[in-house]
């Protein structure tokens, strides 16, 4: 590599170097610089922006790591509610046909009984699930947003309440296709 000028160390101007030697005299201030100094000095501030420059870059790095993390813990913890939200679904329709069937045979207290906790399944669970909504706007770094706890307690209102018409439905029509005489 040839160098035909380098930096002032101290005023910062440029000294150039004659071909074949080693030092040379900054015209402005008279600073003697040596081409072995210049070399060091030069390799020192590329060392010092190549190290900034990797810092930056494992900065980047990690904030994209952050936010691939916080989704996906968003996405797993979506994932699990959704799972958990069925429950109350399936328990309402499957009580109201229990309860149904009950009564069929003559068993009314346990039939209503069944009933009734389905009645308090359908009134509670849909707003609980809501409020356990999980909420990625909360997650660091998570471009999720907020939930709509009130839609979401609605559409849960009405799977339960489908849920436990199909329930009452099927138990009215298994008791008159195999029970009714």
């Amino acid at each position: 590599m040839e160098l035909d000028t380098i930096k002032c160390p101290a005023c910062g101007a440029d000294i150039s170097f004659s071909p074949g030697t080693r030092t040379s005299k900054c015209e402005y201030c008279g600073t003697v610089a040596t081409l072995g100094n210049a070399l060091e000095a030069m390799e020192a501030d590329t060392n010092a922006e190549f190290e900034r420059r990797s810092a930056e870059l494992a900065q980047r790095e990690a904030e994209v790591r952050r936010h691939e993390n916080a989704a996906a813990d968003y996405r797993n913890a979506l994932v699990r509610w959704r799972k958990k939200a069925r429950i109350p679904v399936f328990l309402t329709g499957l009580l109201w046909f229990l309860g149904g069937m009950l009564m069929e045979f003559n068993l009314a207290a346990a039939g209503v009984l069944l009933i009734f906790i389905a009645t308090g399944i359908f009134f509670a669970a849909p707003a609980i699930m809501a409020s356990n909504e999980p909420d990625g706007s909360k997650m660091p770094g998570s471009p999720a947003p907020a939930p709509k706890k009130l839609v979401t307690a609605i559409k849960y209102y009405a799977l339960c309440f489908a849920s436990g018409a199909v329930g009452l439905i099927l138990a009215a029509m298994v008791s008159v296709i195999f029970f009714e005489k």
